[in-house]
């Protein structure tokens, strides 16, 4: 898995790889709070894969089951969609935008 560094630019989040190499930028959508990921409790089987993935650690785990935290969550989509490394997405579609 590759290395992520956080640079923070004022109220710009970069994700860069340990080559320096964008990960994802922070967008438009990221300042919306009322767009983020949700985790369906019935189909979360409480791996905490998407715990360990997480880049801002919005992610955490209430009764067995993942919570994102709306208000540390940055929209990457890593949760979901996976890192492009040896994270694949949530294994059981558990995750999803709520927008």
């Amino acid at each position: 898995m590759a290395v992520v560094n956080f640079v923070f630019n004022d109220e710009l989040i970069e994700l860069r790889t340990e080559k320096g190499e964008p990960l994802w930028k922070d967008s438009e959508f990221s300042n919306n709070r009322n767009k983020t990921y949700l985790v369906d409790s019935k189909k979360c089987i409480g791996c905490q894969l998407c715990v360990n993935v997480c880049p801002v650690k919005a992610i955490t785990m209430k009764n067995g089951r993942a919570v994102i935290d709306a208000d540390k969550c940055i929209n990457c989509g890593i949760c979901e969609n996976g890192d492009g490394q040896n994270y694949k997405g949530c294994p059981v579609k558990a995750i999803s935008k709520n927008y």
